[in-house]
């Protein structure tokens, strides 16, 4: 089957999602803060059939931070996850993204990102529910790694598939990765990897157009975002259910992912509910909102 699996599409989730909060700090008109975690649940679903499922793969969490000032919104998210090998059948996946953004509107001002995902061999298919169900660990692990700005109509970059994975990553170490990934970026890219700088056509983000599709006039968005070396092209439509917002979400590059995120009608960005993402036609992500992340010595 010409199809093709990587274990890291299992985790390269839609990390930027602007929509509504699981608890809220001190909410005022011109500061507030949102904190969600995830439960990650996977399905392996060939022509619509569902084959094989995992409950409770992995977990996540995200922050986002927003202040307004003098019509200037100034945006900070954060998201990491990780999979829980015991309950994941050795599959050890780990992924961090952040973002700083300043916009006017819609329209961003400057924007800076780093971010982080493991990544694993290509598996057909027909391979994924043999290898879900294998308690196999794989030995050294590297990450693809990624650090942009944009400002002053300008965007720079600079990436690596190289940066080694801490052998001891996943969801008890995740807030001291974000330091030791980006030390490993620019140690690498000091002596070579692969980067650039050219003009911000458009000046958009993958946080910035996530924005639009939840919050935007239009139901429907058909747009560009910047994000490493590559222009993806970003199509969306929303609808609003019984207080809730829906959207349907699809983003192209060198392939194509879909996914949607459902969120309370608030009319600010917050973050979601609930996340299904499909990296495949075949292959389904859930990420759903819940209370509390167990470390992983707690989730054998």
């Amino acid at each position: 089957m010409a199809q093709t699996l990587r274990r890291r599409d299992l985790w390269i989730l839609p990390f930027g999602l602007a929509c509504p909060p699981l608890a809220a700090d001190s909410p005022s008109p011109s500061q507030y803060q949102l904190r969600s975690t995830y439960r990650i649940d996977i399905a392996i679903l060939p022509f619509g059939v569902r084959i094989f499922s995992l409950r409770e793969v992995g977990y996540g969490s995200a922050l986002l931070h927003i202040r307004s000032i003098d019509g200037e919104t100034s945006s900070n998210f954060e998201f990491g996850g990780a999979s829980i090998p015991e309950r994941s059948r050795g599959i050890r996946q780990v992924g961090y993204f952040e973002e700083q953004i300043t916009q006017t509107g819609f329209t961003v001002r400057s924007s800076r990102y780093f971010g982080f995902i493991s990544s694993t061999p290509d598996m057909a298919p027909n391979q994924a529910s043999l290898h879900l169900a294998t308690a196999r660990n794989p030995k050294d692990q590297l990450c693809c790694a990624v650090e942009g700005h944009i400002s002053d109509g300008s965007a720079g970059f600079q990436k690596t598939y190289s940066a080694p994975l801490p052998a001891d990553a996943g969801l008890d170490t995740l807030p001291g990765l974000r330091k030791i990934m980006r030390q490993a970026l620019a140690d690498i890219c000091a002596t070579g990897c692969l980067k650039g700088q050219s003009r911000a056509i458009p000046p958009k983000t993958f946080l910035s157009v996530l924005a639009e599709a939840s919050l935007g006039a239009s139901p429907v968005l058909n747009t560009n975002y910047q994000y490493g070396d590559q222009v993806l092209r970003f199509q969306s439509t929303r609808r609003n259910i019984s207080g809730q917002i829906v959207v349907d979400a699809e983003v192209q590059g060198k392939s194509r992912h879909r996914f949607s995120f459902t969120c309370p009608d608030s009319g600010r960005p917050e973050l979601p509910h609930r996340i299904e993402y499909q990296p495949k036609s075949w292959l389904r992500l859930t990420l759903t909102a819940v209370q509390e992340q167990p470390s992983s010595k707690e989730s054998t």
